[in-house]
């Protein structure tokens, strides 16, 4: 099978301008399956725009990015509770506090799971509708921390 795909790739390359996926140059004509400018092995691929995972990557970081902040916030509003309780123990807005970051945190890693069994059904939107979902995405945990945030400050 690696004759057969070396083969293939050598035959495309005959009579065809393609330029080295590494390094840019023009790989047409060559004598092996391998860049002569910086030796990057070449391959036969099947390629299609849609799957580009740029989108469902900016889905992905905009919830781990929240994900990773409520859960720091969480840890280190429950230490500093611990460390220094208020007088009279833990107060029931200390605990609400901590526990919508904890939520929050365990809600997005949700989403970020769904977004990894889902990845092959958003990659076969159109790719500008990927775009729009991942930004929306990214609005939407920007929003919803933001609103959290704005409750937080007149809670306290």
């Amino acid at each position: 099978m690696a004759q057969f795909a070396r083969r293939l790739v050598l035959e495309f390359l005959q009579d065809n301008d393609a330029p080295c996926p590494a390094c840019g140059y023009n790989c047409r004509a060559l004598a092996a399956p391998a860049c002569p400018e910086c030796a990057a092995p070449l391959r036969l691929a099947l390629d299609s725009e849609q799957a580009k995972l740029g989108a469902w990557l900016l889905g992905v970081l905009a919830f781990a990015m929240g994900a990773g902040f409520d859960g720091v916030a969480a840890i280190l509003l429950g230490i500093s509770v611990y460390r220094f309780p208020p007088p009279g123990g833990m107060t029931n807005r200390a605990a609400a506090i901590i526990s919508i970051f904890v939520i929050l945190s365990v809600l997005q890693f949700v989403a970020i799971l769904t977004l990894h069994r889902r990845r092959h059904r958003f990659l076969a939107r159109p790719r500008r509708s990927q775009w729009r979902l991942a930004l929306a995405m990214l609005a939407g945990v920007f929003v919803a921390h933001s609103l959290y945030g704005l409750l937080l400050s007149n809670f306290l």
